[in-house]
């Protein structure tokens, strides 16, 4: 059987700076007792080459990589970033090279902490798949847009807004609208008037019919009323004003009805005259109007029975004749068939009688005429 022997091999050791200063022989190992290397030799480096790579401590800020003594292909974690030694001369930083995960710096970034964050403004529209989108929102060459209605609405300084004379019918609900107004929901907006009372006529608002009893007294202005009539603002009624009016023969009932007085008048108190107007009609004239003019009282009898003498005045009439006299004749006499001229009023005439007119008219015509015999029937 054979024996066994049980042998203690060591190899060479020393610091990594001797290491460096020694060319060690083909397959010759050393141990770096201050950094715990193993290296071995190739016969022609000085030191060796080391036969794997050493992931060192944890740093935690990127400037002490200088401090670490490691070989080429050595890792370090420097502030949460792999680093692997790329050149002997591990004492210069730039040596060390960030072998972490490569990411589009476009849109992927370390940030302060070295932690890996999508960059500011980094994403667009080609970052973004067209099926993740949907109302409201488009993708037209490569930007990501609103999707809107280009009949109403448009993009002013990079703005949304309504286009000009874009709203109609049809944007308007019916259901917005108040009193007066109809249309809408894809109707015309318009005035809701009783067809009655109201038209339009060329687009404009008229007034076709005022139903009965809608004008009250605050809706009539003032200035409408002319002469005749008073805006009495207390009582809110519209009155007659009656003036020069002989109140012996025109009145107003208690219920503001204007007619003739139903009391017969004297003739005498209540005819002042005739008047003849510009186309030669002859009219009686009442004193309450004229109750300026001056009269000549008529004689209630007249002598002779002529007919001359009842135009020139200086013979009694006939029967039913009625006579003026004086040139400016103002008052007049009706003579009944008994003569009874003293009696001036309403006369029933029993045969045909005149009037007789004596003084200076002008006719339309321009003709001078002094005696007019205006025939009086009865009937």
């Amino acid at each position: 059987m054979a024996s066994i022997k049980i042998v203690k091999y060591k190899i060479r050791r020393g610091t990594d700076s001797q290491r460096r200063s020694v060319v060690l022989d083909q397959g010759e190992l050393v141990y770096t007792l201050d950094t715990q290397r193993l290296y071995v030799g190739n016969g022609v480096l000085s030191g060796g080459i080391s036969p794997a790579s050493k992931i060192h401590a944890t740093l935690t800020n990127v400037s002490s990589l200088s401090n670490v003594i490691a070989e080429v292909n050595d890792i370090v974690i420097a502030n949460n970033v792999f680093y692997q030694l790329t050149s002997t001369n591990y004492a210069n930083v730039s040596s060390w090279v960030n072998v972490g995960t490569k990411v589009d710096s476009r849109t992927i970034q370390y940030n302060s902490n070295n932690i890996l964050s999508i960059g500011l403004s980094s994403l667009s529209a080609g970052n973004i798949d067209p099926v993740t989108i949907s109302n409201g929102l488009k993708i037209t060459g490569g930007i990501l847009q609103t999707d809107y209605s280009t009949k109403s609405l448009e993009i002013s300084s990079n703005k949304l807004a309504i286009k000009a004379a874009s709203i109609d019918e049809r944007e308007i609900a019916s259901s917005t609208l108040g009193n007066g107004l109809s249309g809408g929901s894809g109707s015309k907006i318009g005035l809701l008037v009783n067809p009655v009372t109201f038209s339009f006529s060329s687009g404009v608002l008229q007034l076709s019919s005022i139903p009965a009893a809608s004008l009250t007294f605050a809706s009539i202005n003032s200035s409408w009323i002319g002469s005749g009539l008073s805006y009495n603002s207390l009582s809110s009624t519209i009155d007659a004003v009656l003036t020069n009016t002989d109140n012996s023969t025109i009145v107003k009932s208690p219920s503001g009805i204007i007619s003739l007085n139903t009391v017969t008048p004297v003739l005498s108190t209540e005819w002042s005259g005739v008047q003849v107007d510009s186309y030669g009609r002859v009219s009686a004239i009442r004193s309450s109007v004229f109750d300026t003019l001056q009269g000549v009282k008529v004689t209630s009898a007249l002598s002779g029975s002529s007919l001359s003498g009842v135009f020139t005045g200086t013979s009694s009439p006939s029967s039913g004749v009625v006579v003026l006299s004086s040139a400016n004749p103002t008052i007049f006499q009706a003579v009944s068939s008994n003569l009874s001229g003293g009696f001036m009023g309403f006369v029933s005439l029993t045969s045909a009688g005149f009037i007789a007119i004596e003084g200076s008219f002008t006719s339309r015509s321009g003709k001078n005429v002094s005696r007019i015999a205006i025939p009086v029937y009865t009937y």
